[in-house]
């Protein structure tokens, strides 16, 4: 079985939340502005961590994201900088649990946690269906 990647909905929604998240900071530091001239310099700043959050980080990251289902267990990768591997047997494997959040539901995305004795991963959004099968095939201990 090849590697599941994440769809580019994914991409997009993440890259929305930074964003919303951006501007509310920079309504606040732009209303404390006028008073206090340390938050142009604040906004400025901001504005260019966001622009590279949302135009190299969040696509470089995505694009790194890998789940395998083997025989014996679940293997995450995923990092830009600092590279991650993850690897869950599936006998230590508690629950698989799917969540979405109101703006996920737009895109018909869910989310997956899954949890293990003293851990837990969060594995970003998959397509409703893919992640109904993922979690499916994790509860039997099976690949896919």
């Amino acid at each position: 079985m090849g590697d599941l990647k994440l769809p580019k909905k994914t991409l997009m929604l993440w890259q929305i939340r930074v964003l919303a998240l951006s501007l509310i900071l920079a309504f606040i530091a732009f209303y404390f502005c006028f008073s206090i001239r340390i938050f142009i310099i604040i906004i400025s700043v901001l504005a260019i961590i966001v622009g590279l959050l949302i135009f190299w980080y969040l696509p470089c990251y995505f694009k790194t994201f890998k789940l395998r289902l083997t025989n014996d267990g679940v293997i995450i990768r995923r990092g830009v900088v600092i590279k991650n591997s993850h690897f869950l047997p599936f006998s230590r494997l508690i629950y698989t649990q799917s969540f979405t959040t109101p703006l996920a539901r737009l895109f018909k995305l869910r989310a997956i946690t899954l949890k293990a004795a003293r851990s837990s991963l969060t594995v970003p959004e998959f397509d409703k269906d893919v992640a109904l099968e993922l979690i499916e095939n994790l509860s039997r201990g099976e690949r896919l």
